[in-house]
């Protein structure tokens, strides 16, 4: 319940700040919380079908926003590459494996799937991918931002909006933010998703 809390509030100020709301209210944010509420209630099967509908999506969103970005990132921002030393990356990295990593999530699936002796290097190799195009928006976006890139709120909007494109063609970045922001959703909803699984098991639950 409380890893959902801080991207819960995240994205709702992303939507009331950035999407242009002229008179942002509560409401604004409510259809989240139905959507929570609804597949709170079903089986772990629709993670599955969401994962297969918002996979493609994902990707559209993730390629607009990172080739906008490119035009306007200086990439000798992040040298020197490996100044804190490797000892030191490592260390944070697995200090913000939990948080970060998510791999948590994978204990709820135990059990609940068939597999196949390619099923290890598929979640393996799903997770390195996910890693790199993390790293490759981070990197993009430091290099537009350099040493500012800290004090930036929401990095999806400010890294894109200083490409020329957009001044020619208008904000058509907007699209790969919703398709972002549409698998946020469900990404969000994950946390409460597995602590309502949790809450069932504790307190015995038959009726849902």
């Amino acid at each position: 319940m409380l890893k959902s809390i801080l991207p819960v509030n995240e994205a709702k100020d992303y939507m009331r700040l950035t999407l242009f709301v002229t008179k942002p209210n509560s409401t604004n944010f409510l259809p989240f919380f139905i959507l929570a509420f609804y597949l709170c209630l079903k089986r772990l099967r629709v993670l599955g079908r969401i994962a297969d509908l918002t996979f493609l999506l994902t990707v559209i969103g993730f390629s607009v926003l990172f080739f906008l970005s490119l035009g306007n990132s200086d990439f000798s921002a992040i040298l020197p590459i490996g100044a804190n030393g490797l000892t030191n990356i490592l260390k944070g990295s697995y200090k913000g494996l939990n948080w970060f990593g998510d791999a948590c999530y994978l204990m709820f699936f135990i059990g609940e799937f068939s597999t196949d002796k390619k099923a290890g290097t598929k979640i393996v190799v799903s997770y390195l991918v996910n890693a790199l195009i993390i790293t490759l928006f981070a990197i993009s976006f430091y290099g537009v931002f350099s040493s500012i890139a800290s004090k930036q709120k929401f990095s999806l909007t400010e890294a894109v909006k200083y490409d020329n494109a957009i001044n020619f063609t208008g904000r058509f970045d907007y699209f790969g933010i919703i398709f972002i922001l549409f698998s946020n959703f469900f990404a969000m909803i994950l946390p409460l998703y597995f602590a309502c699984k949790i809450l069932d098991r504790i307190f015995e639950v038959k009726y849902k």
